[in-house]
């Protein structure tokens, strides 16, 4: 691909599951992602499940997790928000390729997320030991992210069949140790 393409829309996505490690986000995208810029975010008021037999997860309204799993009143505010990262500069191909990867059990959604700080080149991230163990932007506390300006993304909100989520949260630091030699 030719990274000087510019971007149809300017929209950034956010990620929440596996296309969070850098490693994967480039698999998918087939090529370096030189020309993206990525951080931290906060997506709030969705809540992120595992998928039932898959390292993957999902995402869906915080209502709608409440009315399905019964647990409004118990889960911590980290629950009722997502970490994930914001990908800045992705062009029409780039989104192409990973509609195709979340294939027909997403919809792309516009959504409000908080970035939790300057933007750093995917390569500049990648190549950072950091980017195998944790998020860019970790240390932010969820409470002060949500404090940050809101920004328009997309992202990707299950539309399957919702019995295949599972009660239990998806774990990034979980999916690092147990699946993510799967992966790459």
């Amino acid at each position: 691909m030719d990274s000087t393409v510019t971007p149809i829309d300017n929209t950034p996505a956010f990620f929440y599951g596996t296309l969070m490690h850098p490693k994967i986000l480039r698999r998918v995208l087939g090529d370096d992602g030189a020309h993206l810029r990525i951080c931290g975010a906060i997506l709030p008021g969705y809540s992120r499940r595992k998928v039932r037999n898959a390292s993957y997860p999902a995402v869906i309204s915080w209502p709608e997790a409440a009315r399905l799993f019964g647990d409004e009143e118990t889960a911590p505010q980290e629950e009722q928000c997502i970490r994930g990262t914001l990908v800045y500069g992705l062009t029409q191909e780039d989104r192409v390729r990973l509609d195709y990867f979340e294939g027909g059990m997403y919809d792309r959604e516009r959504i409000p997320v908080h970035a939790l700080g300057p933007s750093q080149t995917l390569k500049e991230w990648a190549d950072s030991p950091e980017s195998h163990i944790r998020l860019p932007n970790a240390d932010i506390t969820t409470e002060d992210g949500l404090k940050l300006p809101a920004c328009e993304a997309v992202t990707y909100v299950w539309c399957d069949n919702i019995n295949q989520l599972s009660r239990q949260y998806w774990s990034y630091d979980a999916f690092l140790r147990e699946s993510l030699g799967i992966w790459i």
